[in-house]
This record gives structure tokens, C-alpha cells and sequence, in this order.
């Protein structure tokens, strides 16, 4: 150990190792030219490009989550709605929906089309253009004018008076009965009192399968046209007029003549003498 001489005081003064030779003594030496950054660490500019890269990964990553949970609320919110929907609405409440809607109620005094009436046996009106329209009060019609209305007959109720729809065509098959035992009562109100009145029924075989078409005539004009007529031809016959003047007053008469009397009428249809009775109905015919 060396002291220094010209201060003692300072200590021993510190020991000088020579550098060893590369490889020496079993080592590696390290060249102090070069640095190194401590523990083994890039430089400073690969760590900037290093964070850069991962924020810009992170950023899409952050971006791509927010735009799927964008998409997905959407349709989650779509669809519950969608749900909710169809279970606040039952099918059978759509179904009566759509029938109030194809089926209003009828007003008082008016006759609305396309209405159902769930009695078994009742009359239809007729509209000019073959529509059949229910009846929810008096119906109005002019003298001239045919009074056209619709028996409606649930089908079990005259299944016997049909013809078997089984039966082949050319087989024997019961006749068709129901026109047969359909009549009908016809009154006037007259001084309060009601009274029976004259009147013709024409029927027919409607095209529903147990329907019948009817056309009536009210207030025996058709009586008094029917007189005048034989008048007509008595007179021919005889002689008294010719065959000229007949045929003009038979002209005038059937131009002049209106199928209705002016009044109001209750009507109603009867079948097998009282089996089945609709409710009256009332027409009131007008000049």
C-alpha cells in the first residue's frame, strides 16, 4: 500500500488494473466505443415507433368495439320491439280487429253492406249491384221500382227440402222444396190498426245454396192492372175497338202502371206454416 507523500492525510491511494487483452484470461472485453443502454434496452427512436404502433392497434380495436355496440343496440331495441308486439296482439284479437273493420256496426235506419246477421232465418236487402246488405231499419223504395230483397236460410235448417249434393247427376234425387214452403204475411198500418194486404211474391232459387230471391209487389196494383187489361181485350173481342186501339191502350196502361201502392208496409216470411219466421221487416214506398 502507498501513502501520498505530499498528503498524508488523503489515504492510500487507489489501485490501477491494466486492461486484459480480448479473450484473456478466459473473459470478453467490451469495446467503449459503442454504447449500451442499461439492462439491454432498444434506443430511445425504436421505442417511439414501438408505442406508436400500438396505439394506433389500440385505437382500432377501441373503435370497433364502439361500432359493433352501436349496431348491436340497434338491433336488439328493433327486435324487442318487434316482440313486444306480437305478444301485446293475439290472433284472435287481430281476427276480431279485421272483422270490425271488413264488419262495422250498422247505423240505425240505414242498411250497410257486407254485415253479417247471425239469425237463422231473415231477410237480406239487394242492392243494385247484386250486393246483399243487411236490413237495420225501414227501407225505402218508389212505386215503380221492383222491391228485390234475399231469403237467407242457415243451410241445416232445409237440409231435407234440398236435393242430396251427394246424388251423381242423372241419379233420382229429392225435389227441391223450399220455394214450396215459403209464404209470406204482408200488413199495412191503417187508422193504427193493423190489416192484411194484397200482394204478389215471386221467387227464385238465389245463388247461395239455400238462399231464395224474392220479388214482391205491394198494395194490389198489379190487381187493378190485371182488371184493366181483361177490360181491354173484352173490348177488342167484341168488337168495340181494333186491334190498333187495343194494342195502344195496353201500351198506356203498362207504362202508367207502378208494381207498388204508396204506403208503408210490414213484411215477413213464414216457412212449413211456421217452423221457421223471420223478424218484420218495413217498406215504405213512396210516388
Amino acid at each position: 500500500m502507498f501513502t501520498d507523500r505530499k498528503n498524508p492525510a488523503a489515504g492510500p491511494a487507489p489501485r490501477l488494473r491494466a486492461c486484459a487483452a480480448p479473450g484473456a484470461a478466459g473473459g470478453s472485453g467490451t469495446r467503449r466505443d459503442r454504447p449500451v443502454s442499461p439492462a439491454g434496452r432498444a434506443p430511445p427512436e425504436a421505442m417511439k415507433k414501438l408505442g406508436a404502433i400500438l396505439g394506433v392497434i389500440v385505437l382500432a380495436l377501441v373503435l370497433s368495439r364502439v361500432r359493433d355496440r352501436a349496431v348491436h343496440s340497434v338491433s336488439l331495441t328493433h327486435t324487442a320491439d318487434a316482440v313486444q308486439r306480437a305478444r301485446g296482439v293475439n290472433a284472435l284479437d287481430e281476427k276480431r280487429q279485421l272483422d270490425m273493420l271488413a264488419n262495422p256496426a250498422p247505423d240505425p235506419g240505414r242498411a250497410q253492406a257486407d254485415a253479417i246477421d247471425r239469425s237463422p232465418f231473415h231477410f237480406l236487402a239487394l242492392s243494385p249491384s247484386g250486393r246483399y246488405v243487411t236490413i237495420a231499419g225501414p227501407l225505402t223504395f218508389r212505386a215503380g221500382e221492383p222491391v228485390r230483397l234475399i231469403l237467407e236460410i242457415h243451410p241445416a235448417l232445409v237440409a231435407e227440402d234440398m236435393p242430396d249434393p251427394l246424388v251423381r247427376q242423372g241419379e233420382p234425387n229429392r225435389p227441391d222444396l223450399r220455394i214450396a214452403n215459403t209464404s209470406f204475411e204482408v200488413l199495412a198500418d191503417e187508422n193504427g190498426a193493423a190489416r192484411a194486404v194484397p200482394f204478389r211474391a215471386d221467387c227464385r232459387l238465389a245463388p247461395e245454396p239455400s238462399d231464395i230471391a224474392v220479388s214482391l209487389e205491394l198494395g194490389g196494383n198489379h190487381d187493378a192492372r190485371d182488371e184493366a187489361e181483361r177490360r181491354i181485350r173484352a173490348l177488342e173481342l167484341a168488337g168495340r175497338i181494333g186491334p190498333a186501339d187495343a194494342r195502344a191502350q195496353l201500351a198506356a196502361l203498362n207504362q202508367a202502371y207502378a208494381p207498388n201502392a204508396k204506403g208503408a208496409y210490414r213484411v215477413r216470411a213464414v216457412y212449413r206454416q211456421g217452423r221457421l219466421a223471420t223478424e218484420p221487416i218495413t217498406l215504405i214506398i213512396t210516388d
